[in-house]
């Protein structure tokens, strides 16, 4: 069992900004050695240009990509005060959050119907989870930096991203420090006894560049015994040696306490429990520019997640606790062949540990991978890509994935289209057992094959932006579990099919240089082809939307809406067990913010505007209406 920290939230503002002192210091002595003015307006990071990083592992036009992908900037989940990834990804096309109960609560996400496992998170470059190591709990307690950048890239990806890029690929990174040193704090306080607080700072002097963000959330959620404490800290350091060579590093640390009243339907008489999370990751780059046509990039991280669940049943202790290892390298070559061929190659190394109470072998993965796009004549874009990777758990296996885009520009539209393959590997308590398992050594790994085709359409002068995509996935080897008459244990086995397939929209409008309006649509059926039932956790319908209004420089109010209808899920608390069909739910918030001198901003926000009684996770009830009010100071 591990030690945990229990400082509520005044004593991590405390250490946060014990931490930022010395950046306060800094950047008022960075702007004088810099001739900077005295009076400095941090304000949001510096926006990205319209690029995507994940389609092809290299910055890319958006408007040239084939994939379906979306980008939320910093600037955006700052305007709109969403400070979650599983928040973020609600208004995604093709996403499903699904978050057990109230802040700090196990988040899991599903890209196109994929289970939660078969997506890929990416977090600051390099890959967050595997078959041996899963994000649900980190999700759940992780809070944004001040300027983390999030693409969601849909469909199969193994080829670039290896194993469990089933569904697509979520990445989060932190961005390069940019201009003037800067930085800010801001205090929350609102509904269910919650007080949050974050300190960011950021900038660049010379050859050297930062990114800080430290925020800690106090909360007793909506439900009794249900309270939450979570601390985030982030930092990226970014030093240019010379014009050919950059170096860097990453660190990140969650320390997460939640407790949870568990399922409102549970037989369990003693259903409380107490989980607690800390988790490090830790990167370092070197890139190097030789040439203008070459730059090549090495990444090595290292992440380490202790876990520690305290649960009982109806009285009987049932304590669960792993501790997981991963040893991460990448590295990446882009190449700009000729001025219509471009590629990506590059080879991965992972070492992985996992511990829950018995003894596993480590679990070694080396591969290898490249891609290659041509531009043949005008818009015309086509792309082809192979990886290899070699586990030592299971053995090996080969992907592949071809694009083709078209951006026509007389017509402002865009058709895109991908095929891909992809993979997600038995972990190893599946294959060597358990406690509760008899091992099964010959496990295969998880299969699935996947296109997807669209067209974007811009209009109005590109003040109207649509995309429409359909898509289909086929997923073989799925693993299952296989149950045993008592006192024998059960084991797993490759006996599952599945398919998923439906269609994703999503709507941009400019109304006005004021008026800006957002909107997604996606219907999904996705079907258990084993058994030829549906699939459950997979709402049918899934839509969103947006609408900031900037009536000023100094003052934004939007107001969103979210929901799902048409859901089927498993009630687990009768036997045997059912199918259940949870009522639909639409979701209404408001939020403002008014910049009153340039130093005090404030800001408002009401989550569930009509206090909407649903469960997101059958069993959890989601919270009720609540409103948190928050200043920033801006240094």
């Amino acid at each position: 069992m591990n030690s945990y920290p229990r400082a509520r939230v005044p004593g991590r503002l405390l250490l946060a900004c014990a931490f930022a002192a010395p950046l306060v210091s800094f950047n008022a002595f960075a702007a004088a050695s810099t001739d900077a003015p005295t009076e400095v307006s941090a304000g949001p990071a510096m926006e990205l240009p319209p690029v995507v990083v994940t389609a092809s592992r290299t910055p890319q036009a958006a408007d040239t990509v084939a994939s379906s992908v979306t980008v939320i900037t910093s600037g955006q989940l700052e305007d709109q005060q969403i400070s979650t990834v599983g928040d973020a990804l609600r208004s995604v096309p093709g996403a499903t959050v699904l978050q057990t109960g109230g802040a700090g609560g196990v988040t899991y996400i599903s890209l196109r119907g994929s289970k939660s496992g078969q997506t890929l998170l990416m977090v600051d470059g390099v890959r967050f989870n595997d078959a041996n190591s899963t994000y649900q709990n980190w999700l759940g307690g992780f809070s944004l930096a001040g300027n983390d950048r999030i693409e969601v890239l849909r469909g199969p990806q193994s080829t670039l991203y290896g194993g469990a890029a089933m569904g697509g690929v979520v990445s989060v990174g932190m961005q390069r420090g940019t201009g003037a040193p800067g930085g800010s704090v801001d205090l929350e306080a609102g509904s269910f006894d919650t007080t949050r607080g974050t300190v960011t700072s950021q900038g660049e002097v010379k050859k050297f560049a930062y990114s800080f963000t430290g925020s800690g959330l106090d909360t007793d959620n909506d439900r009794p015994d249900n309270n939450a404490r979570l601390q985030n800290y982030a930092l990226r350091l970014d030093y240019q040696v010379t014009p050919n060579l950059a170096v860097g590093g990453t660190a990140r640390y969650l320390d997460s306490y939640y407790k949870d009243p568990n399922d409102i339907r549970t037989t369990n008489t003693t259903p409380i429990n107490n989980n607690k999370l800390q988790s490090s990751l830790e990167t370092m780059f070197v890139e190097v520019t030789p040439s203008e046509q070459w730059s090549s990039r090495l990444t090595a991280g290292y992440q380490r997640q202790l876990y520690d669940n305290d649960g009982s049943f109806s009285g009987f202790a049932s304590p669960y606790s792993t501790d997981t290892r991963r040893d991460i390298l990448e590295w990446q070559n882009n190449v700009q062949v000729t001025d219509a061929i471009t590629a990506v190659a590059g080879a991965s190394y992972e070492r992985s540990e996992f511990s829950d109470g018995s003894t596993y072998p480590d679990d070694q993965l080396k591969g290898v991978y490249g891609q290659a796009e041509w531009a043949p004549v005008g818009g015309l874009r086509l792309g082809a890509g192979l990886r290899y990777d070699d586990y030592d758990s299971f053995g090996d296996t080969v992907t592949y994935r071809l694009t083709a885009s078209e951006k026509i520009a007389a017509t402002g539209s865009r058709v895109h289209a991908t095929y891909g393959t992809s993979f997600l590997p038995p972990s190893v308590s599946q294959r060597y057992g358990s406690v509760f398992t008899v091992p099964a050594p010959n496990l295969s790994a998880e299969e699935s094959e996947g296109w997807d085709a669209g067209i974007e359409q811009t209009l109005i002068d590109k003040k109207l932006t649509g995309d429409v995509t359909f898509f289909r996935n086929n997923y073989t080897n799925l693993i299952s579990f296989q149950g045993a008459p008592f006192p024998a244990l059960g084991t797993y086995r490759n006996i599952g099919r599945a398919r998923t397939q439906g269609v994703e929209t999503a709507l941009k409008a400019e109304l006005s240089k004021q008026v800006s309006v957002t909107a997604t649509y996606t219907y999904l059926d996705a079907k258990d082809e084993t058994t030829q039932s549906r699939l459950t956790e997979r709402p049918r319908h899934v839509f969103s939307a947006n609408i900031d209004w900037k009536p000023s420089a100094l003052w934004i109010l939007g107001a969103g809406v979210q929901g799902t209808a048409d859901r089927l899920v498993t009630d687990f608390n009768v036997f045997p067990s059912t199918q259940v069909e949870p009522s639909s739910y639409t979701i209404f918030r408001v939020y403002s913010r008014y910049q009153v001198t340039p130093k005090i901003a404030v800001h408002v926000r009401i989550e569930n505007v009509f206090d909407a009684a649903y469960e997101e996770t059958y069993g959890f009830p989601s919270a009720g209406a609540a409103a948190f009010l928050g200043a920033e100071w801006q240094f």
